[in-house]
């Protein structure tokens, strides 16, 4: 069921129909689909990277917590200094990933991802900086 929300989203690009097969798995789920995502998304375009952070946008409003988002996250920010070797722009990718769901604004929540890749610094300066 995740893969289908997954295929849905970059097929159609319709945040709505993904907003509701999100809200329609079990909130257990959730980081797990949310790194999934984040992993597509990195891996794609900007406009991938602003079609996930849209998602997450709508969803930190009243369905997804702080926690669920970091957990979920977490691991490609892990990956993130392998990553950028194939996309050069992972680190923006990430920034607007990581503001879409809100996590620039969770007390310590950014120094706390950040602090799990090599190069951090780039995280937040991106996320800061809005390049």
């Amino acid at each position: 069921r995740m893969d289908l929300c997954l295929e849905n989203l970059f097929a159609s690009r319709n945040l709505s129909q993904a907003h509701a097969n999100f809200t329609s798995l079990p909130a257990k789920y959730h980081p797990m689909l949310i790194g999934k995502l984040t992993h597509v998304a990195l891996g794609g375009t900007e406009a991938d990277a602003h079609l996930v952070g849209d998602l997450f946008a709508q969803l930190s409003k009243e369905w997804c917590s702080p926690e669920a988002f970091e957990r979920g996250i977490i691991s490609e920010v892990e990956a993130l200094d392998d990553i950028v070797l194939d996309v050069p722009r992972a680190f923006e990718y990430m920034a607007i990933i990581l503001k879409g769901a809100g996590l620039d604004k969770e007390d310590g929540g950014l120094s706390r991802i950040a602090s799990k890749s090599i190069n951090g610094r780039q995280v937040i300066r991106h996320v800061i900086l809005g390049t």
